[in-house]
């Protein structure tokens, strides 16, 4: 089990490796990385005292990843002791977001996260989606929980998407509730 915080959620069901969550609202600090490979420095720059305070912040779980054909998104959870007042960076391409993830459903998995093998969990967990006659309404997320240096089989990552749950839907079947993106 991790020693670093990382956004509050309940497990509303389970099968297997598959969950359905529902998170508490939570903040990310972000970085658009569709031209660029130093994300993840960036991010970490910002909370080692680039920011308004020079405050060190707290690294917290998961580091999350969104992609699709137009842009790559890597993101830092926020600790919650900052949740009603997040520093602001210094560096004008990290920005700061309020994540409002309803429903969301994931599948956990372990050893190295390729590309390929993230698609395939990715999926696994649309089948998982339609089984349960759920509708998606958000793109893949890839969340990673530990250090590069890692032993594999110990790692922990996930593949998260998005739903529309009977309660986020009016009565016409419409969302009520935003389903944040990076």
């Amino acid at each position: 089990m991790s020693s670093y915080e990382s956004p509050e959620y309940t497990v509303e069901e389970k099968e297997d490796m598959f969950e359905l969550r529902r998170y508490k609202d939570f903040q990310v600090v972000s970085v658009d990385m569709t031209n660029r490979n130093d994300g993840f420095r960036t991010l970490f720059s910002y909370i080692s005292g680039a920011n308004e305070t020079q405050e060190k912040i707290s690294m917290t779980v998961p580091v999350i990843q969104e992609q699709n054909a137009q842009k790559r998104t890597m993101a830092f959870v926020v600790p919650k002791k900052y949740q009603a007042g997040v520093p602001s960076p210094m560096d004008a391409s990290v920005g700061i977001q309020q994540m409002t993830w309803t429903h969301v459903a994931v599948l956990r998995f372990s050893g190295f996260a390729s590309e390929r093998k993230i698609q395939s969990k990715e999926a696994s967990l649309h089948e998982w989606i339609q089984k349960n006659g759920w509708v998606e309404s958000g793109m893949r997320v890839t969340a990673f929980y530990d250090p590069p240096f890692q032993v594999p089989f110990l790692r922990r990552n996930e593949v998260m998407i998005g739903i529309n749950w009977k309660e986020d839907l009016d009565d016409g079947g419409r969302e009520r509730l935003h389903v944040d993106k990076l």
